[in-house]
């Protein structure tokens, strides 16, 4: 298993529970563990008064992993590891393929794995 594939995990070191994610394969995220992406879905679905069934996401790292459970539509971008792209619900063309602008395009989508 690559490094792109590691999902995101808490670390328990002296008593205080942290949080960490890759968000680049050679950037590691160590943070409070409410400081996720997850955690920012739900806060602006209360704050915004959203269902988080209405919110999409889109991402190609491992710190989008907790960004897609919390969003009613999440999509991986096609350059996402694999581990990434099941954990979306649809997997969209690469980066260099303007995947980010077809999502808006119509149909556009597959099903992740």
């Amino acid at each position: 298993m690559s490094t792109r594939d590691t999902a995101p995990m808490s670390i328990v070191k002296s008593g205080l529970v942290k949080s960490a994610a890759l968000s680049q394969p050679y950037y590691l995220d160590v943070t409070h563990p409410l400081a996720n992406k997850g955690h920012v879905i739900t806060a602006l679905s209360t704050l915004l008064g959203i269902p988080t069934t209405q919110i999409a996401t889109i991402g190609d790292m491992p710190n989008d992993v907790l960004m897609f459970a919390h969003s009613g539509v999440s999509t991986a971008m096609g350059n996402a590891s694999p581990a990434v792209q099941r954990a979306a619900k649809f997997v969209t063309t690469m980066n260099t393929e303007e995947g980010l602008r077809s999502p808006w395009n119509g149909p556009f989508l597959t099903r992740a794995l």
